[in-house]
């Protein structure tokens, strides 16, 4: 009862501020003013990456599936699913569970193949081992990058530079963190969570 009463201050409070302008001016100062201030946050959080628009609605591109059949033949039992950003097909070749990541304009972001730990580079596996000895290991995927396309590619909810990567859960209780690791075997935190 408590949280319908609240909810009903606010929303007289909204109203009686909104019928103190213009609503016209008003509603505009409210667009420019939210949008500048999203568009910001965005940059700081991205570091200069072109914000990448979201996909509308939930289905996915015609052209998206079109250009699967190109890349990859005819291939069974695909699903698919619209991200916030890409649409993603999944499916399983040479027996090996792999995503398709396709961008706004329906063209190849990159695969995402499962790997064992072992295909990290050597050099990689020591310094985990070192660096986060109480973490037990999750997933390896390989992010394999289609070169010709630019846009940007989302994993984990994180954008990067498309580049071919491998990615590596860890957990420790309570935490998990996602490291990025280049052909060279160089070691990057990617993100990190509380869970």
């Amino acid at each position: 009862m408590k949280k319908m009463s609240m909810l009903f201050s606010c929303l007289y409070l909204a109203g009686s501020v909104v019928s103190a302008q213009e609503p016209s001016t008003h509603k505009k100062d409210m667009d420019t003013h939210h949008h500048h201030h999203h568009h910001h946050e965005m940059d700081s959080m991205m570091m200069g990456h072109k914000e990448m628009a979201r996909l509308k609605g939930n289905e996915v591109s015609y052209l998206a599936r079109e250009n699967f059949k190109k890349d990859f033949g005819e291939v069974n039992g695909v699903n698919w699913e619209r991200t916030d950003y890409l649409d993603k097909a999944t499916f399983v070749r040479d027996g090996k569970q792999e995503a398709a990541y396709y961008d706004i304009d329906g063209s190849l972001v990159g695969t995402v193949v499962k790997k064992e730990y072992s295909a990290l580079p050597a050099n990689a596996q020591k310094m985990i081992e070192k660096r986060f000895a109480g973490y037990s290991k999750g997933d390896v995927i390989l992010f394999n990058d289609n070169e010709i396309n630019e846009t940007d590619m989302v994993l984990y909810g994180e954008q990067f530079d498309d580049q071919d990567n491998y990615f590596i859960e860890l957990f420790q209780p309570g935490k998990r963190v996602i490291l990025k690791v280049d052909k060279s075997g160089n070691v990057y935190t990617f993100k990190t969570m509380n869970n």
